[in-house]
C-alpha cells in the first residue's frame, strides 16, 4: 500500500479545489471531477490523467491501483464497491481512505470520530488542541 499516495489523495478529495469528486465517473470529459482512482491519476501521474480525461477507459483501475500499490480485492473495493451516499461526499471517501491507511481494511461503513475530524480539518491548531482537552473528563 502506498500509504503516503493514499494519504494525499484523502487531502486532495477533501480540501483540493482544482478536482471534485465523482465516484460514478474515473475522470470528466470537462477535468473537474473524478473518483479516487482519478485522483490518483492527478496526483501522480498527470500525462496519463489527461490522456484519460480525452479517451476514458478502464486503464484508469489499473494505473492506480498500481500507483497506490493496492491488491485487487483492495481495488474493487474502494473503486466499485462503495455505497450510493459516497458518490459525492467527499468527506466520506476522505475519511474511508485514511481509515483504510490506519487499518489495511476498506471499511465504506466506517465514520471518523469527532476527534479526527476536528484534528484532520485544523491540522492540529492549538485552538483545537484546547478545546478537545476542555473535553476530557476532570481528574
Amino acid at each position: 500500500m502506498n500509504k503516503e499516495l493514499i494519504l494525499k489523495i484523502a487531502d486532495q478529495i477533501e480540501f483540493g479545489e482544482k478536482l471534485g469528486l465523482n465516484m460514478d465517473s474515473y475522470i470528466s470529459r470537462c477535468r473537474t471531477t473524478a473518483c479516487i482512482a482519478g485522483h490518483a491519476l492527478w496526483l501522480a501521474d498527470r500525462d496519463a490523467f489527461i490522456q484519460e480525461s480525452r479517451f476514458g477507459n478502464m486503464s484508469v483501475h489499473n494505473v492506480a491501483q498500481n500507483l497506490m500499490d493496492l491488491s485487487d480485492i483492495e481495488g474493487m473495493d474502494l473503486f466499485y464497491f462503495f455505497p450510493k451516499e459516497a458518490i459525492c461526499d467527499k468527506n466520506i471517501v476522505a475519511n474511508v481512505l485514511r481509515h483504510f491507511v490506519k487499518t489495511g481494511k476498506v471499511d465504506w461503513d466506517y465514520r471518523a470520530p469527532i476527534e479526527e475530524v476536528l484534528m484532520e480539518e485544523t491540522k492540529g491548531s492549538i485552538e483545537v488542541q484546547e478545546f478537545m482537552k476542555e473535553l476530557e473528563p476532570a481528574e
